[in-house]
């Protein structure tokens, strides 16, 4: 147990480093310790042994750095702010960019999520592939959670809509 332990630390650790070189070339921020303990928890959960846990950590971290990439790629128009401060409506041009991006973006997610099923099947049974996409769920869910406690009290969070209160302009009756 203790091996597999330092092994893991040893992977991540130098994991982190190449990750955080690649950032600093780049320019960005590095992605921290949150992948690594994400990475670290997954290969605890699924109870894999030293060889299949590397095989897996790279293969994973690929997965994460591809996605990562995708909704970069895929960004959507935000609403700016006005002189008076308030958030500008977007065009019909915009919004349907948007809506192409969002198609876009989640053609991208899926064939990647087909691509790396493949990779998987690879290392991971069936059972254990299930078992990380239940996780990568609830990982999801409780970042959403967290992001949602940081938030002031009565504001919203990105596409929710207050309550009582339609989005959808009021239908225009046919003469």
């Amino acid at each position: 147990m203790k091996t597999r332990l330092f092994t893991l630390l040893m992977l991540a650790l130098s994991l982190t480093a190449t990750v955080s070189a690649e950032n600093q070339k780049k320019g960005q921020r590095p992605q921290g310790m949150h992948q690594v303990s994400m990475t670290e928890r997954i290969v605890d959960e699924l109870d894999l042994d030293d060889a299949t846990a590397a095989r897996f950590t790279t293969v994973y971290n690929q997965y994460v750095s591809e996605m990562h990439a995708a909704y970069k790629q895929h960004a959507m128009i935000r609403p700016q702010k006005g002189d008076d401060g308030k958030k500008k409506r977007l065009t019909d041009e915009q919004i349907k960019h948007n809506l192409e991006e969002q198609l876009a973006l989640s053609q991208a997610t899926l064939d990647l999520r087909k691509k790396y099923y493949k990779e998987y099947l690879k290392i991971l049974t069936p059972r254990q592939i299930e078992h990380l996409s239940k996780l990568e769920k609830k990982q999801a869910t409780d970042v959403h959670k967290k992001w949602g406690e940081h938030q002031k009290p009565g504001q919203m969070r990105p596409g929710q809509r207050p309550m009582g209160k339609s989005v959808m302009p009021p239908r225009q009756e046919k003469k």
